[in-house]
């Protein structure tokens, strides 16, 4: 092979790598940035973080092309969107999907607030083509509604969490490998999202002993503990908040989630744990109280009975041997 071809097969490779795009905010204005990359697919990743000096106003036309996800990590935000009767609010560990429509939409940040998101941009095309890949003709135009027409909002998962601390290490990677890389973990997040919000109805409709309104009961009580996993309401509480007796939300809640709800709440602990670990911000001590366990040891315990020993990332940070 000629050094000529070398060269060129040398630069293509490293050439056409995704490039991330980061702006800071004025300091006139505040302080915070964007950040940004676009994938082979035309997905489009943003992170946002922003604390502005004074009230600001925004307005724009959404498009109908995009289908929007939007997860809240910091502050309470809400937005006007014409055709739609009452504003879309999100509370801080949120989440929205929602097609643009060709709507005028508005917003107002307050002043002082930790504003943090991160969201993704997905063509519609792109979608519809992946639910007629993956679904039958029923539930495709099921989907499609669910996607295309309604606002969805659902609680950010731990799995979740844990798949945008990965992709943020995509520049570890070049060439056609990292687009590959970035498009997989667009999917998977868009596999965990649809999880959430079909995986629950076909549960609700597959179990004919609970009312409509029970299945809605025991929906709020999956959100309440996802919200304080860390101070988990016992089933007592948690019966109280939602209105079903403590037999009722126990059967009800194993039926549709396919596991007790004490078990589910160590399964999303142990989740959450699992990520704080990968990001290596905090020591084992530190997660174990930050996701409910008063005792290292037990959290060890537990840990290790999921996931068998530390993530080798965190071991690597933090000097553990391998």
């Amino acid at each position: 092979m000629s050094s000529d071809r070398l060269n060129r097969l040398y630069s293509a490779y490293f050439g056409s790598s995704p490039k991330a795009v980061t702006m800071d905010m004025p300091e006139s204005l505040g302080s915070g940035h964007i950040a940004q990359v676009i994938t082979k697919q035309g997905t489009v990743l943003s992170e946002w973080s922003f604390t502005y000096d004074k009230d600001i106003r925004a307005c724009g036309k959404s498009s109908s092309n995009y289908v929007h996800f939007l997860f809240c990590m910091g502050e309470d935000i809400a937005w006007e969107a014409t055709g739609i009767q009452h504003d879309i609010c999100l509370s801080g560990g949120m989440s929205c999907v929602y097609c643009g429509q060709d709507r005028d939409e508005r917003v107002c940040y307050q002043k002082g607030k930790e504003y943090i998101f991160q969201s993704l941009r997905v063509s519609t095309d792109y979608i519809k083509e992946l639910l007629e890949n993956y679904f039958e003709d029923e539930s495709c135009a099921k989907y499609k509604t669910k996607l295309l027409t309604e606002v969805s909002k659902i609680q950010i998962t731990p799995y979740m969490e844990h798949i945008f601390s990965e992709i943020k290490g995509f520049e570890q990677y070049r060439g056609g490998i990292a687009h590959l890389f970035l498009d997989s973990k667009v999917q998977e997040l868009l596999a965990a999202y649809m999880n959430e919000v079909f995986e629950i109805d076909m549960r609700s409709h597959t179990v004919p002993r609970l009312l409509n309104s029970e299945c809605e009961a025991i929906k709020n009580a999956k959100l309440i503990i996802d919200s304080q996993l860390a101070y988990a309401p016992n089933m007592e509480q948690l019966a109280r908040l939602v209105g079903l007796s403590i037999s009722k939300l126990g059967k009800g809640f194993s039926e549709m989630y396919g596991m007790p709800v004490h078990a589910y709440i160590i399964d999303r602990r142990l989740e959450k744990a699992a990520c704080m670990l990968m990001a290596g911000e905090h020591t084992v001590t530190q997660i174990a109280s930050m996701v409910g366990y008063n005792k290292p040891s037990n959290f060890s315990a537990a840990f290790k009975r999921k996931y068998g020993t530390l993530p080798k990332e965190y071991k690597k940070k933090n000097g553990f041997p391998n």
